[in-house]
């Protein structure tokens, strides 16, 4: 089961989407995630695959927050473009200004973890994965 979610950076901060889903399909399933970068996309969905086909087959859940499903610079840009310097003309203006420092340099720092390595490492193409199932006993 693959689940949408809020933007990573939202998560936890009261966003209209942010609802707990790994508590949700906690006891439903055998094995559930969230996935936070690009990197881990490939890995973890073939995690989940071998995890559902193996024993005794059953659902597992895979929560992919928005950010993750969109272009490097379309995120990037839609973070970052509300983000503006201005001028600094009294003390008031100078403390606001390093918070918005502060909060481009945290944005940055996201979005470095979030698609950091993505284009780095390496695609490649995988072979089929093992399917082990159980099988009933002719005593059963």
């Amino acid at each position: 089961l693959l689940g949408g979610a809020t933007l990573g950076i939202l998560k936890g901060r009261g966003s209209l989407q942010d609802i707990d889903q790994q508590g949700l399909f906690g006891g439903m399933v055998k094995w559930q995630v969230s996935i936070s970068r690009v990197a881990d996309i490939v890995p973890l969905l073939e995690k989940a695959f071998r995890i559902a086909r193996s024993g005794v087959p059953g659902p597992v859940f895979v929560e992919l927050p928005l950010d993750l499903l969109y272009p490097e610079d379309v995120i990037r840009e839609q973070l970052l473009s509300k983000m503006s310097s201005g001028g600094t003309k009294n003390n008031k203006q100078k403390r606001t200004s390093i918070f918005k420092k502060m909060e481009i340099l945290y944005i940055r720092y996201y979005l470095y973890r979030l698609f950091g390595k993505a284009s780095t490492e390496p695609h490649y193409e995988s072979a089929p994965l093992p399917v082990a199932t159980c099988k009933a006993t002719n005593n059963q």
